[in-house]
């Protein structure tokens, strides 16, 4: 299955939030494959945000480029806000404003050989 067999299950508490969702089996997710769905903009608007989240766990080079494409790219707030938040995470960019995306792009611009020698890929 293209989505990794993706199955939600909300917690009791429905709260409307990424990161109060489970998916079964998406530990055992490789890098790549959370990259394939995040970059489908086919796919569940839903699981490309999840995809997004869970990159934060994936520290390498082709994760943080995935996440600035969907920032840039992606027609979908909550994918763009996921991707945001996990970039931001892990590259240690900051902004007053969660969607500034050229504001982020072009920090990208700037810093990417910096994060990517701390990155160690």
């Amino acid at each position: 299955d293209a989505n990794g067999g993706f199955t939600y299950k909300e917690k009791e508490e429905a709260a409307p939030v990424v990161q109060e969702k489970v998916i079964f089996g998406e530990m055992e997710l490789e890098t790549e494959q959370l990259i394939k769905i995040l970059v489908n903009r086919e796919g569940v608007a839903e699981h490309r945000a999840r995809a997004a989240y869970l990159l934060a766990d994936h520290r390498h080079i082709n994760a943080v480029n995935a996440l600035v494409d969907a920032v840039a790219s992606d027609s979908n707030l909550d994918v763009v806000r996921e991707a945001s938040l996990t970039f931001s995470e892990m590259t240690g960019y900051r902004s007053e404003e969660l969607l500034d995306v050229s504001s982020l792009v072009e920090w990208w611009q700037k810093n990417s050989s910096e994060v990517k020698l701390a990155l160690g890929n």
